[in-house]
């Protein structure tokens, strides 16, 4: 059987990508559709999910007393899962910005204010708190000055409080090299990722997958890469045997009579979020992956 396929898969996924982030207020403009994909799941990454969550604070912890009432109406919203997004650095909403200490570290920073300034953000404090967020709780590591990006303390901290939360990203045997705060924050700006190394000697990835040589969140480039392998191994698969495809509408009488056929594919979303490849000729469609809407429940 000959096939001829016609298709706008991958554009058609930018689009998708494309339209939820104008749904949330972020400009796109600037954006090509080829980086949309990574825009938005740098996105999804910076943002918080609305969920009720416990709250812990390590025994490092201090709050300044001008902090207090702040700190109480952050902890307050966490706890009921209300939008964490005001609370945030302003340069989320631009989405040529980077947070690398989240990248590499996966510590989010709140800042502390009482109340909301007129660009929906929560007034700017010099002090802020640096957290990490698992899906049921948040661990406050304590309030520090802002800029503290790359202070290995904060690492130190989560390791003397909850070690377990970084087992996962231990790293055998000892390093010959212990980068100090200020070698990382050297090293970050040419986006080299580092071995952390703690008082005792334990050595760790950073508790996120850390940055490409780009600068943009390798977590975010591994989820492109996964839609994208998704796409092109159905196209490869229907080019070399279109029949598994056609036996969801045409009996194996009338695919034995086709010579040939064309295809004309575009994405579509269907019931329960389910991103289908649908030809526009014969209706024909195969569920690819399942992408629920990630911003809608953040902001």
């Amino acid at each position: 059987m000959e096939v001829n396929i016609k298709e706008s898969l991958h554009q058609d996924m930018a689009s998708l990508m494309r339209k939820e982030l104008e749904e949330v207020g972020f400009d796109t403009s600037a954006i090509s559709d080829e980086n949309v994909p990574i825009k938005y799941f740098t996105v999804v990454l910076r943002l918080i999910e609305k969920k009720p969550r416990a709250i812990y604070k390590s025994k490092d912890f201090s709050c300044p007393s001008n902090l207090v009432r702040g700190l109480s109406i952050l902890e307050s919203k966490i706890k009921s899962g209300e939008s964490l997004f005001p609370h945030q650095s302003k340069s989320i909403a631009r989405l040529s910005s980077e947070d690398k200490m989240l990248y590499a570290w996966s510590i989010y920073h709140f800042h502390l204010g009482e109340s909301i300034d007129s660009s929906g953000f929560i007034t700017r404090t010099g002090p802020i708190l640096f957290a990490f967020i698992t899906d049921d709780a948040v661990y406050m590591i304590d309030i520090k000055s802002h800029g503290s990006w790359s202070d290995k303390g904060l690492i130190q901290i989560l390791y003397n409080n909850w070690p377990s939360l970084l087992d996962s990203w231990k790293v055998n045997g000892t390093s010959e090299v212990n980068f100090d705060s200020e070698a990382i924050t050297q090293l970050r700006r040419s986006n080299i990722n580092t071995i952390i190394t703690l008082d005792d000697g334990s050595c760790f990835m950073g508790p996120g997958l850390g940055f490409t040589t780009a600068g943009t969140p390798a977590e975010a480039t591994l989820k492109v890469n996964n839609i994208k392998h998704h796409i092109d191994r159905f196209l490869r698969d229907l080019q070399k045997d279109p029949v598994a495809f056609l036996k969801t509408s045409y009996s194996d009488e009338d695919i034995n009579h086709i010579s040939s056929f064309d295809f004309d594919l575009h994405i579509e979303v269907l019931d329960q979020n389910k991103i289908a490849a649908v030809d526009k000729n014969s209706g024909i469609y195969q569920v690819l992956f399942e992408q629920k809407k990630f911003l809608k429940d953040k902001i």
